[in-house]
């Protein structure tokens, strides 16, 4: 465990060096670096290394957790990169590149505070050659092979 005290706090680890936070390897194992406020063996956040395949080597995923209350509970999972690559935000398993899941309404938000320009969506075309770009303005979508970046 390393708190702060006063100053700046450092590991003294030289550079391009390894620090490594390990298990045995079993499955649904946690390796994790705790954030913030700790009272007893619980943090405010964390991040984790999960081990969801124990075979050989293992392989597993990183987890981002943090809690909403103030009371001493330990965080809830928000966001995984599994092994595969793909990122769940809300989700555990996520079967896409990128997947967002909420028990409510799932919203993205794409904002600018430019005062002429907006939000812009990029998406490459079904046949890998150049791009659709999708604008909103006023409630209107519109898409167009010109680039609004």
């Amino acid at each position: 465990e390393i708190q702060k005290t006063t100053g700046n706090t450092s590991l003294g680890v030289p550079s391009n060096a390894l620090l490594t936070l390990s298990q045995g390897g079993t499955l649904n194992e946690l390796s994790q670096i705790g954030l913030g406020y700790t009272t007893a063996n619980t943090s405010a956040a964390a991040i984790a290394y999960i081990t969801t395949s124990a075979t050989a080597n293992t392989n597993g995923a990183i987890t981002f957790a943090t809690r909403s209350v103030t009371t001493d509970t330990a965080p809830s999972e928000r966001m995984r990169i599994d092994s595969a690559g793909n990122v769940g935000i809300g989700t555990t398993s996520p079967t896409t590149l990128l997947q967002l899941f909420s028990t409510g309404t799932t919203t993205i938000s794409i904002d600018s505070n430019s005062a002429t320009k907006g939000g812009c969506l990029e998406i490459k075309n079904a046949n890998g050659v150049g791009y659709t770009y999708m604008t909103v303005q006023t409630g209107v979508a519109t898409f167009s092979t010109i680039s609004c970046k």
